[in-house]
């Protein structure tokens, strides 16, 4: 019986660092989707403004 309650200990230490695992894990991936989302929409507002500099420029060239 006190073999069984000492495994039992052992299993239930291990359960709450699997969750810590796991947690650590998730958040993780959750950094990395941030920084991804931001590196992205950084590439695209240069986009944007370099359309924005196209599209003046065309303009200004037609009106002249």
């Amino acid at each position: 019986m006190r073999l069984f309650r000492l495994l039992s200990l052992c299993f239930r230490r291990t359960r709450g660092a699997t969750s810590i695992e796991y947690a650590l894990i998730a958040s993780l991936i959750g950094i990395g989707v941030i920084l991804g989302v931001a590196w992205v929409g950084q590439g695209g507002n240069g986009l944007y403004d370099r359309i924005d500099d196209d599209v003046a420029d065309a303009t200004t060239h037609v009106s002249n």
